[in-house]
């Protein structure tokens, strides 16, 4: 049985490009068009033929644990090349199940040419089959990480649009913020109006909360640590737009702003410094 399981080896790995032009035939025709916009037919032939020679090895060596590899290597890469190229994930997971197709048709012309007994199509079943479940695996956990990281990139970056330091002349910026102030964006505000401040080399910060529908005791903390902050590296800065209903709130909530420079709104502020 072992000597025809590595014949078999061996003929999936010398019949590597034909059956990986035949996977190609058996798939759907949206996932080739996914496909061929992700990368070259030829390319994708060959990647194809890689894990058909990957699994001809396992099958046909004594040593298992380096195809083994190589399989393992070969789903990471595909599932990061798929998550890449913006291909389904359950798309191209059903699409294993045509390479199940392809081996086990090669089995059945073996059974039928009298080269594989019965028993050893079962052991094939047994052997391959775990190593495909494997595949799929690691596939879709190395596609979903990778999606994920995109998504947190993306997201991350929406976060720093949210805090825009606008500069308006060489000493005076606006940082203009919209929206609710939750614990992840006071924490960003903090950072890069320290950040942009000291790159842009300005001396002059005006906050403006006119678009801040609520400001909480933890939002009203933070802003004061950021002024705070931006005072030890020598920039002064201005909270304008605070709205009737938050200023009521503050004075309930026992936070005073009395230390630090406020106005009543942004063309105030601008009209004071002569702009």
């Amino acid at each position: 049985m072992d000597a025809e399981l590595k014949t078999f080896g061996i003929r999936l790995t010398t019949n590597k490009y034909e059956l990986s032009k035949e996977i190609t035939k058996h798939q759907e025709d949206s996932y080739k068009k996914s496909l061929t916009q992700a990368a070259d037919p030829p390319e994708l032939i060959e990647l194809r033929a890689q894990l058909l020679e990957a699994l001809g090895q396992f099958l046909s060596s004594d040593n298992k644990e380096t195809p083994h590899q190589k399989i393992r290597d070969w789903a990471h890469y595909t599932g990061e090349r798929a998550s890449h190229g913006g291909i389904d994930l359950d798309q191209a997971l059903k699409q294993i199940t045509v390479y199940r197709t392809v081996i086990w048709g090669e089995c059945t012309k073996e059974l039928e040419e009298k080269h594989l007994s019965a028993s050893t199509i079962l052991q094939l079943r047994k052997t391959l089959d775990p190593i495909l479940d494997e595949i799929c695996y690691i596939f879709s956990h190395v596609y979903v990480e990778y999606n994920k990281q995109v998504i947190e990139k993306a997201q991350a970056k929406m976060q720093e649009l949210s805090v825009p330091v606008v500069t308006i002349s060489k000493d005076i910026a606006i940082l203009p913020l919209i929206g609710e102030l939750d614990a992840t964006r006071s924490k960003l505000l903090m950072e890069i109006a320290l950040q942009r401040s000291i790159e842009t080399k300005i001396n002059h910060l005006i906050i403006d909360l006119s678009g801040v529908p609520i400001v909480d005791t933890m939002v009203a903390n933070n802003l004061y640590q950021v002024i705070s902050s931006l005072k030890l590296i020598g920039v002064e800065a201005t909270l304008t737009g605070i709205r009737p209903e938050i200023a009521q709130t503050l004075v309930q909530l026992g936070i005073r702003f009395e230390d630090i420079r406020t106005r009543a709104s942004l063309q105030q502020t601008l009209s004071e410094i002569g702009l």
